[in-house]
């Protein structure tokens, strides 16, 4: 078992009856273990510090924890008392008994104490103390003998359980003091090898290598965040520059980007310009249409008169004509003059037409 475990299970053991010594154990334990501190204890007597003897002193002085044995010694103490309780009452039932016997029959003078003490005094006993009739003398003395030897067989009990308990107080209490010597024994040793300048100078020299190892692996980590950060840097810069062309880039495409809706700004006031003149070219455009159409529908009419009347003036030649034939060779050449000027008539009447609908099909 190493020497930590063993003083804190010593420690565990006498704190039930020192506390003290419990408490410097643990710290003992804590300083000889491993990675503890030796320098509070460096110096000082262990053996006297922890002082096995006097703690098991202390183990051997305390009192003993049983239930059992507090009750028969509380049920001994009580018998102790018992005998003489009973006897005295008795004595006191015997004389009060006594009296009135002697009061009741004087003859009873001449009759022993005891033998009237033992008879119950003839039936005399008052009535009050009648019930105690039954404690004459040779029952009150076997009650006492019975109270004597009870008591007599608990303090047998009682003794003989302390002397068993006595004796494994006294074993462990030997067994708990070689174990404390041995382990302050141990602890010493312990404290004198941390405590010895050859153990301090290599623990020193240890301390200073893991020491000088550890700012080297720092210096080395060092050097190399300062060179990840001077690459970083360089990248930073390369960065900037092309962040700044690009900038200069998107400031000169924005110098374009602007003239091109300022230009797109002059091209939309022309085109709204143009588009008020369309505007109104086309609103003069669909006044002339609407007169044109009802010049159209007014030809119309007089083209529909006009055929009306061909067509009677037709009719009429040709009624005519079986009449008169030399009029029909006259009339014939009036007749062709007035069919062309009809195709002529229904030519234009075929452009107006194609005309009014042209303006109609327009976007206004």
């Amino acid at each position: 078992m190493g020497l930590e475990a063993e003083l804190q299970e010593l420690a565990d053991r006498v704190r039930a009856f020192d506390a003290l010594v419990a408490e410097r154990l643990e710290d003992l334990a804590l300083a000889t273990g491993p990675g503890g501190d030796a320098g509070s204890w460096c110096g000082m007597d262990v053996f006297r510090a922890i002082d096995p003897v006097g703690t098991v002193k202390v183990l051997l002085n305390a009192p003993l924890a049983n239930e059992r044995l507090a009750s028969l010694e509380r049920w001994r103490n009580a018998l102790a008392l018992a005998p003489l309780i009973l006897t005295w009452l008795g004595l006191t039932v015997a004389a009060t008994g006594y009296q009135a016997a002697i009061h009741a029959d004087a003859s009873l003078l001449t009759q022993p104490f005891l033998l009237l003490w033992q008879e119950g005094f003839l039936g005399h006993m008052p009535r009050l103390l009648a019930p105690l009739a039954v404690l004459t003398f040779s029952h009150v003395a076997l009650l006492d003998v019975a109270l004597l030897s009870a008591m007599l067989l608990i303090t047998w009990k009682i003794h003989g359980e302390l002397n068993v308990a006595g004796s494994k107080r006294a074993a462990q209490a030997q067994a708990l003091e070689a174990k404390l010597q041995h382990a302050c024994w141990r602890a010493a040793l312990a404290l004198n090898e941390r405590a010895s300048p050859l153990v301090v100078v290599a623990r020193f020299r240890e301390a200073s290598d893991a020491l000088l190892d550890e700012l080297y692996a720092e210096r080395a980590r060092i050097d190399q965040i300062r060179d990840d950060r001077e690459r970083e840097l360089a990248d930073l810069h390369s960065f900037a520059g092309a962040l700044k062309q690009g900038a200069a880039d998107l400031l000169r495409s924005g110098g374009e980007v602007r003239a091109t809706v300022d230009t797109l700004l002059q091209v939309s006031a022309a085109l709204d310009d143009r588009l008020a003149v369309l505007t109104k070219q086309q609103s003069q455009l669909e006044t002339g249409i609407a007169a044109a159409g009802k010049d159209i529908a007014n030809a119309g009419l007089l083209q529909q008169e006009a055929c009306n009347q061909l067509d009677g003036a037709a009719r009429l030649l040709t009624d005519t004509a079986d009449a008169s034939v030399a009029a029909t060779s006259a009339l014939g050449d009036v007749l062709a003059q007035l069919r062309l000027e009809v195709a002529e008539l229904r030519q234009q009447w075929s452009a107006l037409s194609v005309s009014s609908r042209v303006p109609a099909a327009l976007p206004r």
